[in-house]
């Protein structure tokens, strides 16, 4: 057995790889804290974004097998780039849609498509391929801690914009700003 080290480039990408992981999942996380303030700034039930919440979650599923295509296709990083920006998209058409139909569109399909398309199977496949036999399960490893290390970074600083909200409601910007902001590093 050969002893293969992971050169520095490398550890970019699995950095890279990590942080598009930890921002798709935690943000996905986050969701269920905007019960409270999306029924009470549209006034509606828990029923709508609910539907909109299954939505995501199929379109999410639908959407893996077609990403995996498009990568073995074209490479991961036009897909990652682009289910980050309808992912960002989504989540930035979240506060218009004072429909439940737009909800089901931008929670629900877009979200769920930007979710797939940036999700760790996405990321795992590509990292797969790039690093040596030796250090794969190590790199998996890194990679799904990086998924639940979203939920613990993302969930609560998306909590406390919510809170630090005049009266709870929705924090309209600094939320989707994130997606925003964190998108250029996809492009490595």
């Amino acid at each position: 057995m050969s002893k293969e080290n992971i050169s520095l480039t490398l550890w970019v990408m699995i950095a890279v790889g990590c942080l598009v992981a930890l921002t798709s999942f935690g943000l996905r996380a986050a969701f269920g804290l905007f019960l409270g303030p999306i029924t009470m700034d549209f006034g509606w039930q828990r029923e709508p974004l609910a539907l909109a919440l299954a939505i995501q979650n199929i379109f999410w599923g639908l959407a893996q097998p077609f990403a995996g295509a498009l990568c073995d296709r074209y490479g991961p990083r036009p897909v990652v780039i682009g289910g980050a920006l309808i992912y960002a998209l989504g989540i930035l058409a979240i506060p218009y849609s004072t429909d439940p139909w737009l909800m089901y569109l931008t929670m629900g399909v877009m979200a769920g498509i930007g979710i797939g398309a940036t999700s760790f199977a996405i990321i795992m496949s590509a990292l797969s391929k790039v690093v040596p036999g030796e250090k794969r399960s190590m790199v998996m490893g890194i990679v799904t801690a990086s998924c639940s290390l979203g939920q613990m970074v993302v969930v609560p600083s998306v909590q406390a914009a919510i809170l630090t909200q005049p009266t709870g409601r929705m924090p309209y910007l600094p939320w989707p700003s994130r997606q925003l902001l964190l998108a250029p590093w996809r492009f490595c």
